[in-house]
Order: C-alpha cells, then structure tokens, then sequence
C-alpha cells in the first residue's frame, strides 16, 4: 500500500483536488477520478478532520484498474493538509468492516484502510 503524509495547500482547494495534487507532487502519481466517495468533516479542539473514500486510476498506464484510496485532512485557519492517503487496493477487492475503529465515521460509509494510521477519535490517540 502506498502511504503519505503532511501536505498542505490553501484551503480554497477542494479535497480531492488537494489531495490528487499531494499524489502528484510527492510520489508523482498521476490520477483520473473515477468516482468521488464519502466525507466525513468533525470539529477536533484546533482543527476540522475531514475523511474521505474516493476511486480513481493511474492516467500513465494502460488499462489501469480501478483502486480504492482513503485520505485523512485537516484544515487549519483556511490551510486544508492531506495528513494520509493510503491506496488500498482494487475497487473490487475491498470489502468487511468500513470504518476500522473510527468512531467519527460510524455513521458514515468512509470506506477506512483496514491497518489503520488514521485518527480514530479514540482516547489513546
């Protein structure tokens, strides 16, 4: 699984924008939003978390398959970071448990890496 961590573009970028701009510029990876996911945005102390499912495919190889990422960002007085963003496979691979622990998605169907490196809103953190 591909990991990253600690971008940041202004906050008048939209998520996926931010994000695919972070895979673009980090481990130059380029994608084709396939299809936008779920989004979740809680209020933790100094910070808006916000986690969000997308699929999308490599645009530099042919017949690319379709591949499930999750990315975690905060925003932060008006600068929105991509804290992680994790590929987790195939579309069609991905399957069980969506949330993985997160309890401020428990209500929402962000589809979470199963091992974890996300903040979970649990006590430990």
């Amino acid at each position: 699984m591909d990991v990253c961590e600690g971008f940041c573009l202004p906050a008048a970028s939209v998520h996926l924008e931010t994000v695919f701009a972070f895979l673009e510029c980090q481990i130059f990876v380029h994608l084709e939003l396939v299809e936008p996911g779920f989004l979740t945005t809680v209020y933790i102390g100094k910070c808006m978390l916000h986690h969000i499912d997308f699929t999308a495919k490599k645009t530099d190889v042919a017949d690319a398959p379709e591949e499930m990422f999750f990315a975690e960002l905060t925003s932060i007085m008006g600068v929105r970071c991509v804290e992680l963003c994790k590929c987790m496979g195939p579309k069609d691979s991905i399957s069980g448990d969506k949330n993985y622990g997160c309890r401020y998605c428990c209500t929402h169907n962000v589809q979470h890496p199963s091992d974890g490196g996300f903040k979970t809103g649990c006590v430990d953190e």
